[in-house]
């Protein structure tokens, strides 16, 4: 169906959409008018007094309504919807963190065995990925688990937010700041509780974006579906008009699922191509 009105085959769309619905096009028909957000560069009327009509740009309008939902299959909807928003995620994309061994280094100074500072940690570290327990705390429990004195849980916090940190992908933070304002843009992090305060500090990323999601302050994380439903309700954006840049693909299908058009991040020339053909409307 969107082949036929994008090649302008008119008489054949309507064809298909009688044949769908079993429903009549013009002035006395009684279907409803639909709810599928108009793209850009596409178009397309459907109503009363209304035919199909097409504008200077060669996309179908009709004096009022849009052709109803059912008229679309879900690929289509998703493929028709006009890109809103464009959010990134922070971790290996617009901070390029690579491991520096902070806890080998660790283990081999306190004498444990390849691991075991992450096995005594582990449910640390979850829970200050989404917020229930505080910096205070980590840093208690570095000391009690570890059994390292005050300073040296403090070191051990400095080193770990370090590594966390990372250096800013300069070059991929400069182009998310040219996409505003003809878009909306957003952060959505797993994150650590204490991230947004550093990082603000590091990279300015309040500045950067419209809006910033991080797990530990909204208590989930990827791959919950909910927390993207979250980023695209504060974007004030439906999921078929976001774009999400992720690293990690677990995180990316899980965005995809609910509509939102996930890239894989591999490097920047690949991503920002990546990116750019999903803003540039067919033709243009």
């Amino acid at each position: 169906m969107l082949r036929l009105l994008r090649e302008g085959k008119k008489i054949e769309a309507i064809k298909v959409y009688r044949e769908r619905t079993g429903a009549g096009l013009g002035r006395n028909s009684s279907t409803r008018r639909a709810t599928v957000a108009q793209p850009r560069g596409l178009s397309i009327g459907f109503g009363d007094d209304a035919g199909f009509h097409a504008s200077a740009s060669g996309s179908w309008r009709g004096a009022r309504g849009l052709l109803p939902s059912v008229f679309w299959s879900a690929a289509d909807r998703v493929a028709i919807m006009a890109i809103r928003a464009a959010v990134f995620d922070i971790g290996n994309v617009l901070e390029i963190a690579p491991d520096l061994g902070v806890g080998r280094r660790w283990e081999a100074r306190l004498g444990l065995a390849e691991g075991e500072v992450g096995g005594r940690l582990a449910d640390v570290w979850a829970a200050g990925a989404i917020g229930v327990v505080t910096e205070d705390e980590v840093r208690q429990a570095i000391s009690d688990r570890l059994g390292v004195a005050d300073e040296q849980a403090d070191a051990i916090m400095a080193d770990l937010w370090e590594q966390y940190l990372g250096t800013g992908n300069t070059e991929l933070i400069e182009y998310c700041r040219g996409l505003r304002p003809r878009y909306r843009t957003g952060i959505l992090s797993n994150s650590f509780v204490g991230a947004r305060e550093r990082e603000q500090a590091a990279y300015g990323f309040e500045d950067l974006v419209d809006d910033i999601v991080y797990s530990h302050e909204v208590g989930m994380s990827k791959p919950d579906p909910r927390i993207y439903e979250l980023s695209c309700a504060r974007l004030e954006v439906r999921p078929e008009e976001m774009i999400l840049l992720d690293d990690i693909e677990p995180n990316i299908a899980a965005a995809r699922a609910i509509g939102i058009r996930g890239i894989h991040y591999r490097d920047n020339a690949q991503a920002i191509a990546e990116i750019e053909e999903l803003l540039t409307p067919d033709g243009d």
